[in-house]
């Protein structure tokens, strides 16, 4: 691009990111209300990302948009299209949704998960570090093949790991914030630098040729995003404190539906041949922010008949937690 040879590999790098910073979420949101609460967290999941998949499985089908093969449809409408290793399955129709379906697995194993770590937290850390450097190991000797894009992007069992090393984070959040707090000679310069060095690495993984070959293995990524999650949610630089302005924040909400929306728009903008590239770029990303903020909109008015029928399908009796 513009004559730096460089491959600009976003996706490994950035999946990752949003794997840790579920696994980090959740765990601050539900570790101390998991125990006697895995239905309704399972419910609460579903309601989340079920209505969204099912609604570009829908649109996929009626305009013929990448449906490579019909038997992909059942594994794309149950979000169990992740453990299929073949693009005909896992990348048909609405590609992107190969990442719902990594994480509801993530989901489904989050109770037992944090039931375990909360108990055992330092032995769940030393645990997922053994499994992790096992899962290198193996990736390092294993031959380049074609299965090697599932095995290390879309395998549900390397995801989970990600989500993991986010939940290890979650469970010593609280020392954390008590260390940073203790420490008053850390000034908002400080942990600006921080984050633009963080920031800079990230774009490095990304960007550079010879560290995107590292994607492919998990351990040199790993300090650098766990540290960007970590200073990001501190909060305490200028970087930081600029994401929080409320236009970014109603970006950050309509970010699944961007996500899950932007390659059915981009499949359409494409075909637009009439328009310089610039404004092609220009007129996809505001459908795609439009296209997000009414499929929110959608799903903020179903979200009570849906989020009712889900807990009559998990047989929960008791109000949702706010």
């Amino acid at each position: 691009m513009y004559g730096i040879p460089y491959d600009f590999s976003f996706g490994n790098t950035v999946v990752l990111f949003f794997f840790v910073l579920s696994g980090f979420g959740i765990t601050l949101s539900w570790k101390d209300r998991i125990s006697g609460s895995a239905k309704r967290f399972m419910a609460e999941r579903c309601v989340k990302i079920f209505p969204l998949q099912w609604l570009t499985v829908l649109l996929c089908l009626v305009f013929g948009i990448s449906v490579v093969t019909m038997w992909a449809v059942p594994f794309h409408l149950t979000l169990t299209q992740s453990f299929v290793p073949k693009w005909q399955i896992f990348f048909s129709m609405n590609t992107p949704s190969w990442f719902l379906s990594s994480l509801f697995v993530c989901y489904l194993c989050t109770p037992l998960l944090l039931g375990f770590a909360r108990r055992h937290r330092g032995l769940f850390a030393v645990l997922l570090a053994l499994l992790t450097s096992c899962f290198v190991v193996f990736l390092l000797i294993l031959p380049d093949t074609i299965g090697r894009t599932w095995l290390t992007y879309i395998n549900p069992a390397a995801r989970l790991l990600d989500y993991s090393a986010g939940m290890v984070l979650g469970l010593y959040w609280g020392e954390i914030k008590t260390w940073t707090q203790g420490k008053k000679g850390l000034s908002p310069a400080l942990y600006t630098a921080a984050e633009i060095v963080l920031l800079g690495l990230m774009f490095l993984f990304m960007m550079w040729h010879p560290l995107i070959r590292l994607n492919d293995y998990m351990m040199p990524r790993y300090p650098v995003i766990l540290g960007a999650v970590a200073i990001f949610s501190l909060a305490k630089g200028h970087v930081s404190q600029f994401l929080t302005n409320r236009w970014l924040l109603m970006l950050g909400k309509l970010s699944m539906s961007v996500y899950m929306f932007h390659g059915l728009i981009l499949h359409f903008t494409s075909k637009v041949t009439v328009l310089p590239t610039w404004l092609n770029v220009i007129l996809s990303i505001v459908l795609i922010i439009v296209c997000a903020y009414f499929v929110e909109m959608l799903m903020a008015r179903l979200s009570v008949p849906l989020r009712k029928a889900a807990f009559r399908i998990f047989r929960i009796s008791v109000e949702p937690v706010k």
